[in-house]
């Protein structure tokens, strides 16, 4: 039995946005929202994720699930795999907008229904060390919760930690399903209950998918391996460039102080130093090219002052290229 990735665009809403497994997305939401008895979602409507703008100059958005329970409380459901620097800021523009979208033009603002957010990412988002983390606004001293028409609920999938047989209750065992549908050949004991989760995991089989459905979620796969590979190589560029740079400072900074004190220790000290300091704020920069340009130019400058064995280890240059510059 093979089972596809539940953190991929397709099959996250295959799952929880399913109109004839609506229980799966109810059982799921009365967890995570570790809702009370009689407070409990026993209905919910499948709503239209895209957030239409209401005029031509407004911003449009898609959430991957939107649907309203019973009492018309409005939920917000979103999978995030990469990280985003306004991740934050997004889910507040969808609960903003949300909100806006109940109000018609001539009606009060008293008809307006709770919307929450539930964001389930694969990254650390918050310093909190727990996995789930809920927020709502309150009084900073009273705590008085007033205003009650917005909330927001993650789950950090890297800070969930758990085995199989320490999970604890039901919430926890949709968060592993989230992070660990995919690793598994069959459905554990442990998770054969609730129903809801045994639903989705036939939902997950890749016997019960269609070519064009397989095709399609190969390509999310491929889409996030991508962005992956991105993020991964543009960090290691940053890291290395923002390395040279600060290589070429610190030995430029270190030079200076060395020709101050007149002296070649004193310079060779200063550019020791200069090239630590240097190091840690072009790895914290990024990174800027020309670091064998820059190592040149400061190679003349010290032919006159240094040996050549002593410029070659300073400057990373190999000592042909140093007694080449000294030929010139």
């Amino acid at each position: 039995m093979s089972f596809l990735n539940p953190r991929t665009d397709i099959v996250f809403k295959k799952v929880f946005g399913n109109a004839e497994h609506t229980n799966i997305l109810i059982d799921f939401l009365n967890n995570i929202l570790e809702l009370e008895p009689g407070n409990r979602i026993v209905k919910v409507i499948i709503t239209d994720p895209y957030n239409h703008p209401k005029t031509i100059n407004s911003k449009s958005s898609i959430v991957d699930i939107s649907c309203t329970d019973e009492k018309n409380a409005h939920y917000i459901i979103e999978m995030q795999v990469l990280n985003r620097n306004d991740f934050i800021e997004r889910c507040q523009y969808y609960v903003a907008t949300a909100l806006s979208r109940q109000v018609q033009k001539g009606e009060g603002y008293i008809k307006i229904d709770p919307v929450i957010f539930i964001g389930i990412i694969n990254f650390n988002l918050l310093e909190s060390p727990e996995y789930f983390s809920h927020h709502k606004i309150i009084n900073i001293k009273t705590h008085e919760h007033a205003l009650k028409h917005s909330e927001y609920h993650f789950i950090e999938l890297p800070k969930f930690k758990k085995s199989i047989d320490q999970l604890e209750n039901d919430c926890d065992k949709w968060v592993f399903f989230l992070k660990n549908a995919d690793t598994l050949n069959t459905i554990p004991t442990e998770l054969k209950k609730p129903t809801a989760m045994q639903d989705a995991f036939t939902i997950l089989e890749q016997a019960n998918w269609t070519y064009k459905e397989l095709d399609t979620y190969e390509r999310d796969l491929d889409l996030q391996r991508e962005k992956f590979v991105y993020r991964d190589t543009a960090i290691k560029e940053g890291m290395a460039e923002g390395i040279a740079k600060g290589m070429a400072e610190g030995m430029e900074k270190g030079m200076e102080k060395g020709m101050e004190k007149g002296m070649e220790k004193g310079m060779e000290k200063g550019m020791e130093k200069g090239i630590e300091k240097g190091i840690e704020k072009g790895m914290a920069e990024g990174m800027t090219k020309g670091e064998t340009k820059k190592a040149v130019e400061i190679a003349k400058k010290l032919l006159d002052i240094l040996d050549i064995e002593t410029i070659a280890k300073k400057t990373g240059l190999t000592i042909a290229e140093v007694q080449a510059l000294k030929k010139e």
